[in-house]
């Protein structure tokens, strides 16, 4: 039947799949690099907040029609506060056009803020990083159906970002209360590691791997995105 759905018929064809997701989704992270970049080129002053620091990124970059043309990103559809379970995706990546599988096969991408400020505190925003962000993935809150998916750290005052990695990998196994009043451990088998060559030019890529609450295996992508100098510190 033309319509035939086609699954993954053995692990060889599973394992093929699993390399397909992680080139396409390298690939959408170079996309959201470019736009990270035309950011810091074009100088907009943005708010130390990380809903409105996803906005301006959105609406002026990923979420505009002539920006996607002009980096020849023709098949994939990029939304923000989507509903997911409980809560809401920052950016959903969802294929079009003929690579589109289906309206539960999406890539997501969780925004977090870090700053210098008690990087190995559980009160800090590293294990903000870590419980409302690692920990929404590897418990499956948000879905995994492909197998990877990233996390954008917005780095919004100077650092050693190779140092602050270190500290949210100390995180890893301790007990931090989430947004929800939960206290919750995010396995130190998933530390971030630094990825060489994944976006060319760019230093601050990780990633970690993780094994859900379901017993699947994924993967996480985190980008280190240095908006320090375009934040207004004392702006609400």
């Amino acid at each position: 039947m033309d319509n035939e759905v086609h699954f993954p018929l053995n692990a060889r064809e599973f394992l093929w799949n699993k390399q397909f997701y992680d080139e396409e989704f390298k690939y959408i992270l170079n996309i959201c690099y470019c736009a990270y970049k035309r950011l810091l080129v074009d100088g907009i002053k943005i708010v130390d907040n990380e809903n409105k620091i996803r906005d301006v990124i959105f609406s002026r970059y990923l979420g505009n029609q002539n920006f996607l043309d002009s980096m020849g990103c023709e098949n994939y559809l990029f939304d923000k506060e989507v509903p997911e379970g409980d809560g809401r995706i920052d950016i959903r990546v969802m294929p079009a056009g003929k690579g589109f599988r289906g309206r539960d096969a999406y890539y997501i991408i969780e925004c977090k803020r870090l700053n210098n400020i008690q990087p190995e505190s559980v009160y800090g925003l590293n294990a903000k990083y870590v419980a409302n962000g690692i920990y929404r993935f590897e418990s499956n809150y948000y879905s995994c159906r492909l197998s990877c998916n990233g996390m954008f750290g917005f780095v919004v005052s100077k650092m050693n970002i190779k140092k602050n990695v270190k500290s949210i990998n100390n995180l890893l196994g301790r007990a931090i209360t989430n947004d929800k009043g939960d206290s919750v451990v995010v396995s130190s088998s998933g530390a971030l590691c630094h990825l060489r060559n994944a976006i060319p030019g760019f230093p601050h890529v990780y990633r970690s791997k993780h094994v859900t609450s379901d017993r699947s295996k994924i993967v996480l992508y985190h980008l280190m995105l240095d908006v320090s100098k375009i934040v207004q510190v004392n702006a609400s």
